[in-house]
């Protein structure tokens, strides 16, 4: 099992790749309007206290959607 996750501004409140390597694999720079991963990259996505953070809900989810493989689970 391989964790990631993107956040849109890296390097700042203390959100670095050192930092989170207990819990993640990797950390890439993105957001969730524009994830930065492949058509069907993953099995799970997950989200936790972000909804409310997406500048375009429905793009967003739409984007969760898109990285998710075809038998994934949201």
């Amino acid at each position: 099992l391989e964790v990631y996750g993107i956040e849109p501004r890296l390097n700042e409140h203390g959100v670095h790749e050192d930092n989170v390597k207990s819990i993640l694999d990797k950390i890439q720079q993105g957001t969730a309007e524009s994830i930065p991963f492949p058509d069907n990259h993953f099995q799970i996505v997950y989200s936790s206290h972000s909804l409310e953070h997406f500048s375009d809900l429905a793009k967003g989810l739409s984007e969760m959607n898109r990285v998710l493989d075809q038998n994934g689970i949201a």
